[in-house]
């Protein structure tokens, strides 16, 4: 399973509509054409990621909500939880 669903998003699209995007998406992005694709083929469980930005362009790109792209859980405690945690610990 990829990291992202970029590559899915793109299947979706018309042949030609597809070829355009892969052409035009790496220069928008200011990225090498390898680097794209490279980042379209990301493993779930790789440690590399693609940089915020690029990640933001594409889901506004490809028009979709932000942080539709993950194909993972995004969770993180609410701050106040952590500086609870945190007064706990240091009492």
């Amino acid at each position: 399973m990829y990291k992202y669903k970029i590559k899915e998003i793109l299947g979706g699209l018309t042949t030609i509509e597809y070829k355009i995007l892969m052409k035009a998406l790496p220069e928008i992005l200011n990225i090498s054409h390898n680097t794209f694709y490279n980042y379209i083929k990301l493993d779930i469980n790789d440690k590399r990621d693609i940089p915020y930005t690029i990640i933001v362009k594409c889901e506004k790109i490809l028009g979709v909500k932000p942080g539709e792209l993950a194909n993972f859980p995004l969770t993180a405690p609410h701050y106040s939880s952590l500086v609870t945690e945190y007064r706990r610990i240091e009492v």
